[in-house]
């Protein structure tokens, strides 16, 4: 009926203007190079975090909005750190690292602790200084 798809829109997470929505998650893309602590903390400043990815179907819609207007893919800030325990990664929002893309094993026993995706051609993860 009606009232069930209004009260399922209702339900659904509204998202700032410019924010896009992925299964209740927020997202937007800010352009501005900054480093990992930098652009975590504009996150931050605006009641979010770098995004966190769970799902292969999450990377992927992440990847489509930093390809934006240019077609290509830059290397993008994604909010897992392993700053505070090394090999045990995080998401600055708290939730749980179950799905990884990760380059090879380029993020193990490295002195690079924030994760940024679109690396290289087959567009992974990769450990980065942050």
């Amino acid at each position: 009926s009606d009232e069930d798809s209004d009260e399922d829109a209702e339900e659904k997470k509204k998202c700032p203007e410019d924010w896009y929505n992925f299964e209740d998650q927020c997202f937007i893309f800010i352009e501005t190079e900054k480093t990992w602590a930098q652009a975590e903390f504009y996150c931050q400043y605006d009641g979010a975090n770098l995004a966190s990815v769970h799902s292969l179907e999450e990377n992927v819609f992440v990847q489509s909005l930093t390809r934006g207007d240019s077609h290509n893919f830059p290397e993008t800030w994604l909010g897992g750190t392993d700053a505070t325990h090394p090999d045990f990664w995080l998401w600055t929002d708290g939730s749980s690292f179950q799905y990884e893309n990760w380059q090879d094993d380029d993020h193990k026993d490295k002195d690079a602790h924030c994760l940024k995706t679109n690396y290289e051609f087959n567009l992974k993860w990769t450990a980065a200084p942050c």
